[in-house]
């Protein structure tokens, strides 16, 4: 009887053992992932640049969600993703003040910024330095024992604006100001073909005094198409005013060629701070406060 039982026994073990493999496909000599190795190619970037790191994100052609990784520095590494053909984009990923839209898709990834009130306007603030590069059609196999190289380009994918305005009058009364500069791209399509987006916005930066002039600087994503583009300055003074200024620089923005092209703009103005008409109110922005001070502690060119 104990015989009997114990035969029992082992057959319903031997049963549930068949039944939980049945269905169970072995995959040893199929894996799935491929080991592919991410490396960036720098040649167009400067020689001193180097980022906290890099993000890649692949985008399968068939569908499925996207595949993110992240880097240390500007060395890449070794990831393994599924075969497949893949889209792929890259990025530096050290940014305070850029975030994507559309990320879930290559064609729709697109950098862009925040959005401030000043004075009557909205803009956007100016992005931070962003970098990076994109391929198509990356076909990922495979291989038993091979890793497969993945070269990505790196290019500026923002360009540098600085700003000298000379001639302002009674600067000694100049506290603060920020300014705005209108028809400029508002994104960047990292994924896709068209770098210039349709839509055209104001973006704005703080200014400071130097000396007898007033300077300033920020990366931009370019400038839209339009015909005129204009500055406007807003400035503080010490007693509290606001003085409001505008001047068209479509001259020197036109000079440049290109649509990633570096601008020096340079404003000569006979604004008077003490005399010139102002408001006592703040034109609805408080340029002391909300990130307008240089996130940057390096201009990289």
């Amino acid at each position: 009887m104990k015989r009997l039982i114990a035969t029992y026994a082992l057959l319903m073990v031997l049963s549930m053992i068949v039944v939980s493999c049945e269905h169970k496909e072995l995959c040893y000599s199929h894996p799935h992932s491929a080991k592919v190795s991410v490396e960036f190619e720098w040649s167009q970037m400067p020689a001193a640049y180097s980022p906290g790191g890099m993000r890649v994100i692949f985008y399968l052609r068939n569908g499925g969600e996207e595949i993110v990784r992240d880097f240390v520095g500007k060395k890449g590494g070794c990831v393994e993703i599924p075969s497949g053909v893949y889209d792929v984009v890259c990025f530096n990923n050290d940014t305070q003040r850029v975030k994507y839209n559309g990320a879930d898709g290559f064609s729709s990834i697109a950098a862009t910024t925040g959005v401030a009130q000043v004075g009557d306007v909205k803009a956007f603030r100016t992005p931070d330095y962003l970098c990076g590069g994109r391929m198509v059609a990356v076909k990922v196999e495979v291989k038993i024992g091979c890793e497969q190289i993945i070269v990505l380009p790196v290019a500026p994918m923002v360009c540098y604006y600085t700003y000298t305005v000379r001639g302002v009058k009674n600067l000694q009364s100049f506290s603060e100001c920020v300014a705005i500069q209108r028809a400029m791209c508002s994104e960047y399509s990292v994924g896709g073909d068209n770098e210039i987006q349709e839509s055209k916005a104001d973006i704005c930066f703080a200014m400071e005094r130097n000396d007898d002039v007033i300077t300033g600087w920020c990366y931009t994503f370019g400038a839209a198409d339009c015909d005129v583009y204009k500055t406007i300055l807003y400035i503080r003074t010490a007693s509290g005013k606001m003085v409001k200024g505008e001047y068209d620089v479509t001259q020197q923005i036109n000079s440049q060629k290109g649509h990633l092209k570096n601008v020096d703009i340079v404003i000569d103005t006979d604004l008077d701070l003490d005399k010139h008409g102002g408001n006592s109110g703040n034109f609805g922005f408080d340029p002391s406060v909300d990130e307008w001070g240089d996130i940057e502690s390096d201009i990289i060119l």
